[in-house]
């Protein structure tokens, strides 16, 4: 029978016998039964041209030799059959098609994540679900800090944004009056914890800087009707914004176009523009393209409304940021929009989280921001088990999505 070389690189003493092998100019190729048998204990898998599967092998069974026979062709007598898969065990698996990085753990700190703030370095996240706020670097999702306890005042916080180099989280409140917690973003110290009536902070629910003042939506309760917008300055109170005209129905987001402040009513469902200088009423805008909204974005030039707490799939529209017209309504099985609540804009692209209340059909979405075309839609059940999207951040062009369900912090690839 005639003999195939048997060559391996793993295993320096067979490379050796290899090499002697060919300088004498042998046409067969054989290895010890010493090294055969660490070959084949160390699970090395030897490369045969004919076999796309496994190799298989021959043992002499009194010089222990081990040979390699031609495709097709079996071992002589008074050899054992051997075989060995080519690619050897499986290893761990891989990111699933999609997604880039899943950051997760104890040390992390997740509790049921619901706001994200980037600070030009780290993401901030908020975990209304064990009172805490997570660092992680956006870089690369690795660990910097996890705060909680009594100290700091957290309680459900449920949003977070950053101005002058400062953390403020909005704490919902387990009775439902609420407060800000102010945090050193250089090292998350405590600075202030902001409550009191005069703030009207009841059922406070999302948080935007206007790079100069703060604004916090207040949700309220339907036994008084309380909801309202509270302005800070410099940890102040400002102002507080409320009844009529504004029209504030359980607001639910908050966006800042650079000259305005744009409110989500999430019931009926409306979104209010104030002048940011002023504070005065600009307009009202509702209707059909205005269904329970639940979060805005602002792209430089229009306000996306992502509408998600009414029945329904839901939908997501484009608005005209100067005149408040409406542009473009986006629904339908095409977007596969599935109660969209959060938003974000991250120069070319607007993505939408779409939690749908099954960990199986929740998802995230991206929009071409100047078509509107759908670009793709990422099911996140690909990647984890427990998928629940409930809100987004831009971080040096990279997508982040805090998923309250699987108490992950997920990286998405870019548009």
């Amino acid at each position: 029978m005639t003999e195939r070389p048997v060559m391996t690189s793993m295993i320096s003493s067979i490379v050796s016998c290899i090499r002697l092998l060919a300088a004498r100019k042998r046409r067969r190729a054989v290895i010890l039964g010493l090294a055969a048998g660490s070959l084949l204990a160390a699970g090395v898998a030897v490369a045969s041209v004919s076999a796309p599967a496994a190799i298989h092998g021959c043992i002499n069974k009194t010089t222990r030799v081990l040979t390699v026979p031609k495709a097709g062709q079996t071992c002589p007598r008074g050899t054992n059959a051997v075989s060995w898969d080519i690619t050897g065990p499986a290893g761990p698996p891989g990111p699933a098609p999609g997604f880039l990085k899943v950051i997760s753990g104890p040390k992390f700190g997740f509790g049921s994540p619901h706001g994200l703030a980037f600070d030009g370095t780290n993401i901030w996240v908020a975990n209304s679900g064990n009172n805490s706020v997570t660092e992680v670097k956006a870089s690369d999702g690795g660990f910097v800090r996890n705060l909680s306890g009594s100290s700091f005042f957290f309680d459900v916080p449920v949003a977070i944004a950053i101005a002058n180099n400062d953390v403020w989280v909005v704490n919902r409140g387990i009775s439902g009056i609420g407060s800000v917690t102010v945090l050193n973003a250089s090292n998350g110290a405590f600075i202030a914890n902001l409550s009191g009536a005069s703030y009207n902070f009841i059922n406070p629910d999302a948080i935007v800087s206007d790079g100069t003042n703060i604004w916090v939506v207040n949700r309220g309760n339907t036994q008084t009707d309380s909801a309202s917008v509270t302005e800070l300055t410099g940890g102040a109170f400002h102002r507080n914004l409320s009844g009529s005209p504004y029209g504030f129905a359980s607001p639910r987001a908050i966006a800042f176009d650079g000259t305005r402040i744009w409110v989500a009513n999430g019931s009926p469902g409306s979104v209010t523009e104030v002048d940011a200088g002023t504070g005065n009423f600009i307009r009202n805008l509702s209707g059909s393209d205005f269904s329970g909204p639940e979060a805005l974005a602002f792209d430089g030039t229009h306000i996306w409304v992502a509408n998600g707490s009414q029945a329904g799939p839901g939908s997501v529209t484009e608005v005209d940021a100067s005149s408040g017209a409406v542009i473009a309504s986006l629904a339908g099985g095409g977007y596969d929009f599935n109660t969209p609540d959060a938003l974000a804009y991250d120069g070319t692209h607007i993505w939408v989280t779409n939690t749908s209340g099954s960990p199986a059909t929740s998802t995230v979405t991206e929009l071409n921001a100047s078509d509107p075309r759908l670009v793709r839609t990422e099911a996140g059940f690909t990647f984890t088990a427990a998928f629940g999207p409930t809100s987004l951040v831009i971080a040096d062009g990279r997508t982040w999505v805090a998923d309250i369900t699987g108490n992950t912090l997920i990286e998405l690839p870019p548009g």
